[in-house]
């Protein structure tokens, strides 16, 4: 796997969208608003907090400010069977209630490689790539990820740090891939410094698949 991803690393380098500063991640456009829901009573949170979700099976930190989570959970085809169909949980918080501010998590469970097999680099390059799209940033860093946990359960994936090439955004992306499943995550911030702002370093270093 770990040539695969090495190639596809190559391949993402010359991914350039050029184009003003995109907020959508943090948009509640395009969430249906049957499907937004507060997944934390807490408003007002200026200080970091460690957060576990059963359901999207992922547990991390919060930065402060983001105290007030929002969620969508869905399924690709409804009607099919829960236990086999794409089920897709995100995440999300505008710091502070900025919209130009936040970060996300987003987890891909039961989606299929080409061949039928389960997930690989392919569909979590896929899910970057969106991200990147969704943003119109230019990339400017990306590195390889692996890592073994305790339990011996591995994750490998991409980190991308891309920059508005129109203003000062900064926008943090990392694709994982344990087990079959897919993890997204995202930080953004309009004004920059985000790379160098410890609690969203702590974010993404804290970020771990599963809930034990």
């Amino acid at each position: 796997m770990r040539t695969v991803l090495t190639l596809l690393i190559a391949l993402l380098l010359p991914l350039m969208a050029v184009g003003a500063w995109a907020q959508t991640t943090g948009e509640e456009t395009p969430v249906p608003d049957n499907g937004l829901v507060s997944d934390n009573p807490l408003t007002e949170v200026d200080y970091p907090y460690e957060y576990v979700n059963a359901e999207a099976e992922f547990r991390c930190t919060w930065p402060g400010g983001c105290g007030k989570l929002r969620r969508l959970s869905k399924a690709v085809d409804p009607d099919a069977d829960p236990f086999t169909t794409v089920l897709v949980h995100n995440v999300f918080c505008d710091q502070d209630g900025k919209k130009g501010d936040g970060c996300s998590v987003t987890t891909v469970f039961n989606k299929l490689a080409a061949d039928g097999g389960i997930a690989g680099p392919a569909e979590v390059l896929e899910y970057v790539e969106n991200q990147l799209e969704e943003f119109k940033v230019t990339v400017v860093d990306q590195t390889p990820i692996r890592k073994v946990m305790d339990n011996d359960r591995l994750i490998e994936g991409l980190d991308i740090k891309a920059r508005d090439t129109a203003g000062e955004g900064e926008v943090w992306i990392r694709g994982l891939l344990s087990n079959g499943d897919i993890y997204i995550l995202a930080a953004w911030k309009a004004g920059g410094g985000l790379w160098d702002d410890p609690e969203y370093q702590d974010f993404f270093s804290s970020f771990l698949p599963g809930t034990e």
